[in-house]
């Protein structure tokens, strides 16, 4: 989206996050203003809070965002990574 200020262009962005249920089709989506650890630790709180009976295995790639040191992953959730050269 781009606003005109003078002769200056100015955007703003807004990110989209989601996580899906392979086995039944839940959708969980966020939309936050930046991209990354505590954006993607939010996402996963908020996935967990909305499952709390559930044991979430999320697959994440290799984005620094998906692995860094500070990312909060919640009690009932593992993450698995993939492959550096997926889909192989």
């Amino acid at each position: 989206m781009g606003l005109q200020v003078g002769a200056r262009i100015v955007r703003a962005y807004r990110y989209a996050f989601a996580a899906l249920c392979p086995h039944d089709g839940t959708l969980d989506t966020l939309v936050l203003p930046e991209v990354n650890a505590l954006a993607r630790s939010v996402l996963l709180a908020e996935v967990a809070q909305r499952h709390p009976q559930d044991d979430i295995l999320v697959v994440r790639d290799g984005a620094g965002w998906h692995r860094a040191k500070d990312l909060r992953i919640p009690q009932n959730m593992r993450l698995l990574p993939l492959p550096p050269y997926s889909p192989e």
